[in-house]
């Protein structure tokens, strides 16, 4: 079976998407987790308390937000970008950053 694409767009660190079942999320993490290391995962900061997780996931702190607002998701559960982060703080995967 011939697998499903996603279509073309950027989802970088701090932009608000909506998924595809159409909570609306911050974008909070861009990597790997865990034991699933040849993925990149995202870690979403939901709108609403819908989620599973504050960022930890098996013993490790991938992000900060309130109990059930958090959520890591594939790629391909992002719909789309509804509000970039600011013009010329774009952040990409594997971009170090400092807060």
């Amino acid at each position: 079976p011939q697998q499903q694409q996603h279509p073309p767009m950027t989802v970088c660190y701090g932009d608000r998407v909506t998924l595809r079942d159409g909570r609306e999320a911050e974008v909070r993490f861009i990597g790997t987790i865990g034991y699933k290391s040849d993925e990149i995962w995202y870690g979403l900061r939901l709108k609403t308390q819908t989620g599973s997780t504050d960022g930890f996931h098996l013993s490790r702190f991938y992000f900060s937000c309130p109990p059930g607002h958090g959520v890591f998701v594939a790629r391909p559960q992002i719909a789309q970008v509804i509000k970039p982060r600011a013009k010329g703080a774009r952040l990409y995967v594997g971009q170090r950053i400092r807060c």
